[in-house]
């Protein structure tokens, strides 16, 4: 994700560095010599240092893709090697830098986190939230309980913030007296404090109302700074949500485009997490290439178009079950 200086959000993964040319004609040469428009096909030796890179990020950072999709973390590794400040002849040479250098094994693993977030992303599902989701979810609570939501993989606050948004409008307009209390995880603990800070750049004008620029934010140099009465409804943390105890009683889960990167057996995982963290008929929202297993029968459609479904059957025997974080 692209982060304007003046937002505040650290550049340390070298976008802005000088070398970046430099990088990119090394980058066009290797695919002029390979003789192809994208990675060569991976050799056995190859995958071995490919598993031990992954093994190698589990055990000495915070972070486990042992799970993710083998393809996008090759991607991004071939794109971490063509930054380097000098020339990587292949794979087990990184493999190589990675074991002595704990700087650049943190940078990767920086690269390999996937972040893409903006405010009221895709404005046809926040619509049909607005109208059909969070008025019901207000509705049945009667103030007699908190509202809760949980945003699992909030990147850097943007839908966990809109989610809140749409939240405060309903509760404003039933009078109702019920509570909110929105939970926002993420696994990069830097996009979390970003989060926390609840800062944005001008640029979130194009994507927030006036209307609601003037009723949630504060205007400050640079920037708008999330107002406190919406900021104290949300609460975030770092949590793997593959690997830490979920949450619980939850109203509304929001994990949009983060199944898309990981392996089958991971996505099926994560639905039963999910499963087990909503109330019975809570509301899953996932992303628009993003489904449930309609056959089992512990989900319902809602809205098919909008990717929202109804908890709907009991979890299976055993489900779910957490395994330890390394």
């Amino acid at each position: 994700t692209y982060a304007p200086p003046e937002s505040g959000f650290r550049a340390d993964l070298n976008y802005f560095d000088a070398d970046i040319p430099l990088a990119l004609v090394r980058h066009a040469s290797w695919l002029s010599s390979s003789g192809s428009t994208g990675p060569p096909p991976v050799a056995p030796a190859a995958s071995d240092a490919f598993d031990q890179i992954i093994a190698l990020v589990r055990t000495r950072t915070p972070h486990d893709f042992t799970h993710y999709k083998q393809g996008t973390l090759r991607r991004r590794i071939d794109r971490r090697m063509a930054m380097a400040s000098d020339p990587i002849s292949g794979i087990e040479s990184y493999l190589a830098i990675l074991q002595e250098d704990p700087g650049e094994l943190s940078l990767l693993a920086k690269d390999l986190l996937i972040h893409v977030s903006s405010f009221f992303r895709d404005p046809v599902t926040f619509g049909y939230l607005a109208d059909e989701v969070v008025p019901g979810i207000v509705a049945a609570t009667k103030g007699e309980r908190p509202v809760r939501a949980w945003i699992a993989g909030c990147s850097t606050g943007e839908e966990a913030y809109s989610v809140a948004m749409l939240f405060h409008e309903a509760m404003e307009i039933t009078k109702g007296g019920a509570r909110l209390q929105i939970f926002a995880s993420d696994i990069d603990a830097d996009s979390v404090a970003f989060a926390r800070e609840g800062f944005y750049p001008r640029s979130i004008e194009s994507d927030v109302s006036p209307d609601r620029l003037w009723r949630f934010f504060t205007r400050e140099d640079g920037g708008y700074r999330v107002s406190q009465d919406l900021r104290s409804s949300v609460i975030f943390t770092v949590q793997d949500v593959l690997t830490d105890p979920p949450f619980s009683n939850i109203d509304l889960v929001s994990c949009r485009n983060l199944m898309i990167y990981l392996e089958p057996a991971a996505q099926a995982g994560l639905i039963s997490i999910f499963h087990f963290a909503l109330r019975e008929t809570g509301l899953l929202l996932l992303g628009s290439a993003e489904t449930v297993a309609e056959s089992d029968g512990r989900f319902e459609v809602i809205s098919k178009a909008q990717r929202v479904f109804r908890r709907a059957g009991r979890g299976r025997k055993g489900e779910p079950a957490f395994p330890a974080a390394p």
